[in-house]
């Protein structure tokens, strides 16, 4: 099974993860496991890890863009992960004007603090019904942030978050960008990695950086045209087009 699990944990996808001597402890769903290379993993651990999808066709695919070619080669194994919304979404509104390792930390944080221990290791994610103190979030260190953690929790606690893959992506997309703070680039993220809408495209600095030179000749363009040349270039493949963007414009 083609999967690198060093660098598909570590693309800015997904933060709640340890490296350990004979692996990987992941932090998610409520549960902590150990992953290897060998990827003795449950089922939920599989279906988590997304080893269902054809990474050899989705590669072949990308590959036909010549602005791709290279490092999608190069960057074999790196998959795009099915979170939890909940889990997701907490993530990344703290990862704002943040990097991760600030945002690793963050979460740790609140998960010590207001989660609870996970048999394995770690520690889970906070429910919603949690999240009710700002003052509480600022000593952690989320800053601005706090203040949006709040009301999005209980919006959350309240269905917000409830149905949303039933929906057309465009409506997802309206829907999570109506929650306090959430922008279309977190709104983004929440539908790439927590409700496997693959066509879905974040745009943060290092996507401005790969698109603008590799499609755009540098010229600094609108984010509503970057994601419009990726939906054109890519479909429904968008999303894993993005990772291996975001992945090779950070090794630079």
């Amino acid at each position: 099974m083609e999967i690198d699990l060093e660098r598909t944990l570590s693309s800015g996808q997904f933060f709640r993860w340890e490296r350990r001597p004979k692996g990987f402890l992941i932090q998610t769903h409520g549960r902590s496991f150990v992953v290897d290379e060998r990827l003795e993993v449950p089922l939920f651990a599989q279906r988590f890890l997304a080893l269902d999808h054809d990474l050899p066709t989705i590669r072949e695919s990308l590959r036909r863009d010549r602005g791709l070619r290279d490092f999608v080669d190069r960057l074999r194994g790196l998959r795009i992960l099915r979170q939890e919304p909940w889990e997701c979404l907490v993530a990344f509104v703290t990862s704002c004007a943040s990097n991760i390792p600030r945002i690793t930390r963050n979460l740790d944080a609140l998960c010590r603090t207001f989660g609870s221990p996970l048999p394995r290791g770690g520690w889970g994610t906070p429910p919603p019904a949690a999240l009710v103190d700002e003052r509480a979030l600022r000593r952690l260190g989320f800053g601005f942030r706090a203040r949006f953690l709040v009301p999005i929790a209980r919006e959350a606690e309240r269905g917000a978050l409830r149905g949303l893959e039933r929906l057309p992506t465009c409506e997802a997309r309206a829907r999570l960008c109506d929650l306090p703070g959430v922008a279309e680039k977190v709104a983004d993220c929440v539908l790439l990695f927590a409700y496997e809408r693959l066509e879905a495209f974040p745009v943060d600095t290092w996507i401005r950086r790969a698109m603008t030179e590799l499609y755009f000749d540098g010229r600094r363009t609108p984010d509503r045209e970057l994601r419009a040349c990726a939906a054109d270039r890519w479909g429904p493949l968008a999303g894993y087009a993005q990772q291996f963007l975001y992945v090779w414009a950070r090794s630079r």
